[in-house]
């Protein structure tokens, strides 16, 4: 595992670009379909890891964040989510 993958999250941050340093900071997140099968579960996980992502990442201008699912996660609940979402960003 590299610096920014938890067992099942990797977190790649772009960085700063002159031309994009006056836009706002972004989140992209990835869960692809071979990941995670059923909808109903990537857009649970989709939806607790925009929410987590907005409480823990400072987002910088002009900086892109990439959130890639994977593996499945055994439990989707927010705090589990965080933690993994802190101990990727460190």
């Amino acid at each position: 595992m590299h610096p920014g993958e938890v067992c099942w999250l990797t977190v790649t941050v772009s960085g700063q670009n002159p031309v994009r340093a006056k836009l706002s900071g972004k989140i992209l997140i990835s869960i692809p379909k071979k990941v995670v099968a059923k909808a109903v579960s990537r857009n649970r996980i989709q939806r607790v890891l925009r929410v987590a992502s907005q409480t823990v990442l400072k987002v910088d201008a002009g900086k892109i964040y990439y959130l890639r699912v994977v593996r499945m996660p055994k439990n989707v609940s927010f705090h589990m989510i965080k933690d993994a979402l802190e101990k990727a960003i460190l």
